[in-house]
């Protein structure tokens, strides 16, 4: 019934999160640089992702077989590099700096989540490190949240990933 009906599950408006599509781009890059350094698989893989991301943000559903795939498709990419590329492509230094960057990226990711569905979701949170009430559906702070955790995505998800990977392939090869 979630995929029959899409429009009453748009979760996060166009208006923001056309800021995933613009950040999205920077999977092509990422294939460009992949390219460049001879990791064609990932070249590949990085193209995919960016098509389904593009496809995904072009309109957020709560559910969906495309989140689902460009879900897929980012698991595929990060473990790529980290379980292929990093082991025979990067030097040891720039190894253990990926894998440093992976946790992290983890523990962002599901903080960020964590905060969105509280925020969002009516869900009741004992963690006083930050606000984590509930917001109404149509009010200021609602949008605020869309902001805030599509920014964070975005940022760390789509344009840190591309940035140390090139970083790390880049000096490993020069």
């Amino acid at each position: 019934m979630l995929f029959l009906n899409k429009k009453l599950f748009i979760e996060i408006p166009y208006s923001i999160s056309k800021y995933g599509l613009v950040s999205g781009h920077a999977f092509l890059l990422g294939a460009i640089i992949a390219i460049y350094c001879k990791h064609y698989y990932l070249s590949i893989l990085s193209v995919i992702l960016y098509v389904t991301t593009m496809l995904y943000w072009r309109n957020v559903y709560h559910i969906s077989y495309i989140k689902l795939v460009d879900m897929f498709m980012a698991h595929a990419v990060l473990l790529l590099v980290t379980v292929y590329y990093s082991i025979y492509y990067f030097k040891a230094k720039y190894r253990k700096m990926w894998y440093y960057f992976i946790v992290l990226l983890i523990i962002i990711y599901f903080i960020n989540e964590y905060i969105y569905y509280c925020r969002t979701m009516k869900m009741t949170s004992e963690w006083k490190l930050l606000p984590l009430d509930y917001t109404d559906k149509y009010s200021p702070e609602r949008k605020n949240e869309y902001y805030r955790v599509v920014y964070t995505h975005c940022l760390f998800l789509h344009i840190a990933p591309v940035t140390m990977y090139s970083y790390c392939a880049l000096s490993s090869i020069l």
